[in-house]
Parts: C-alpha cells; structure tokens; sequence
C-alpha cells in the first residue's frame, strides 16, 4: 500500500544525458506510470513509495533497475553534496560499450 510520493531529480550532466533521461521517462512510463517533467539532462518524477522502500530511496532503486534492465553496468555509488547544497546520490555507471557516466538522484520533495 502507498504511504505517499516523492519527488525526484534524475541529473544527467555529460554529453548523452539528455538522451538517458528521456530513456528513463520512457522505462518509468511504461513500468510505474509515474508523472514526470523532463528540462535537457534534468528529469523530475513522481514516485510512490510503500514500506518496503523509504521516500528517500525510491529514486536510487527505480534509476537502478531503468540501469540494470536496459542493459547498463552500475560501478559506484555514492552520497554527494553539490556546491549549491544540492544532495543525493551519484551513480557510476557504463553501458555495453564500456563508456562511463553518472548520474546525480535527488529526493527533491517528500509528501
């Protein structure tokens, strides 16, 4: 049973990003329907979440299975803060070709 929604922000700051955001909404669309707003390399989503998952994990957890299922390989995470104050979490990834990338997820609201 849903216990509320957070809002989170994919940033996806590295030539391509636009590209995997928009892969992102698709995955989300098809697999939880969640509302979205894409800006460029920027995505925010509405996630539900239960108590299986915590508001502010549901981002990483959604973002890491869009990776694994489309075939990327997560090498790292971690927690960062950016110099605006902005915090979540970075995730090191590479797809199939080995090109590496990250990808910053942010809890941007909890209701």
């Amino acid at each position: 049973m849903t216990k509320g929604f957070a809002i989170v922000k994919v940033e996806a700051d590295f030539t391509g990003g636009e590209e995997l955001v928009s892969q992102f909404n698709s995955y989300m669309q098809l697999s939880h329907s969640a509302p979205s707003f894409l800006r460029g390399k920027d995505g925010y989503f509405r996630l539900a979440y239960d108590d299986s998952t915590s508001a502010s994990s549901v981002g990483l957890l959604s973002f890491g299975n869009f990776l694994q299922t489309c075939g990327y390989k997560i090498s790292g995470i971690e927690s960062v803060c950016k110099e605006g104050g902005e915090c979540g979490e970075k995730v090191d990834f590479s797809d199939g070709t080995g090109k590496q990338a990250s990808v910053l997820v942010s809890t941007v609201n909890v209701y």
